[in-house]
């Protein structure tokens, strides 16, 4: 753990699953086959199926535009301490995708956009990280 967020390390002692490893984030979720369900839904594609690992189930998705993620279960629930920053997770998608990856990502996400302000200086961008509970 970091204060900002986990730094997760494999090692696979199998193959390792192709692309798992090339995902830009991921997710713990309670329930990985109704995730998947959701995400593709929602316009994502699954790149690798739901598969057991030693401590519990693992997928990668694809949302529209190419950002790939994980969607993970653990057996056992984790306890982490609450992250002391907000994490920087910047994404990078294509002028012609971006409407389909945002739609997709806010409807699995039950998100909401708050601002959209093509031109803002990334000063301002990254002015809004503050620490979690300010």
């Amino acid at each position: 753990m970091t204060p900002a967020g986990t730094v997760s390390v494999f090692g696979f002692k199998t193959r390792v699953p192709y692309p798992f490893g090339l995902e830009r984030t991921g997710y713990l979720v309670t329930d990985v086959d109704e995730a998947v369900r959701a995400a593709k839904a929602t316009g994502a594609d699954v790149l690798v199926a739901p598969f057991n690992d030693p401590i519990g189930r693992d997928a990668i998705i694809q949302w529209p535009g190419g950002v790939n993620t994980q969607l993970y279960w653990h057996t056992s629930a984790p306890s982490y301490a609450p992250l002391q920053t907000v994490p920087e997770n910047r994404v990078y998608v294509s002028h012609d995708r971006v409407d389909a990856f945002v739609s997709s990502f806010l409807a699995f996400s039950h998100g909401s956009v708050i601002s959209d302000e093509p031109r803002a200086p990334g000063v301002e961008i990254e002015d809004l990280q503050k620490p979690i509970g300010e």
